[in-house]
C-alpha cells in the first residue's frame, strides 16, 4: 500500500511541477524583434520609406507562416515584431535594388532558455539613385 501511495504522490508532484514549468501547457510564446537599416550601397546614406519584406522560411520553420512588408523611417531603420511558438527557425528578409535585383538574407533564431525575446539585426546596402538626406 505504501508503494502505491508513493507512486501516486510522485506522479502528482511531477504533474504539478510540469504545469508550473510549462511542460503540459501551451508552448511559450516568443517575441522576435527584427530591425535593421537600409543604406545607399555607395554613399552609406540612409534610405527612407524603402520597402523591406519579411517571410518565414516554410522549409526551416515548419508550421510558422509569417509575411509582412515594413518601410524604413526617416533614418533608414525598419522594425518588426514577430510572435512565434517555435523554439527555432529562419526568416527570409529581402528588398530590391532600383533595377529590381532581389537582395535576400536569411536570419536564424533560436530560443534556448526562458528568455522569450530575441533581437535580430539585418542591414542592407542597396543601389539606388542618390537621394539627398
Amino acid at each position: 500500500m505504501t508503494y502505491i501511495l508513493r507512486f501516486f504522490s510522485a506522479l502528482i508532484l511531477i504533474f504539478f511541477s510540469s504545469l508550473a514549468f510549462g511542460q503540459f501547457g501551451e508552448e511559450e510564446e516568443h517575441q522576435i524583434v527584427l530591425m535593421g537599416k537600409v543604406t545607399h550601397a555607395e554613399y552609406g546614406s540612409p534610405i527612407k520609406n524603402y520597402e523591406v519584406y519579411i517571410i518565414s522560411d516554410s522549409i526551416e520553420s515548419g508550421i510558422m507562416d509569417y509575411y509582412n512588408v515594413v518601410r524604413t523611417d526617416e533614418e533608414g531603420f525598419y522594425y518588426d515584431t514577430i510572435s512565434t511558438n517555435l523554439n527555432d527557425g529562419t526568416l527570409l528578409v529581402y528588398t530590391f535594388d532600383f533595377d529590381d535585383s532581389k537582395l535576400e538574407q536569411e536570419v536564424h533564431f533560436r530560443f534556448m532558455n526562458s528568455n522569450n525575446d530575441k533581437i535580430l539585426i539585418n542591414n542592407f546596402g542597396v543601389h539606388v539613385p542618390f537621394q539627398k538626406p
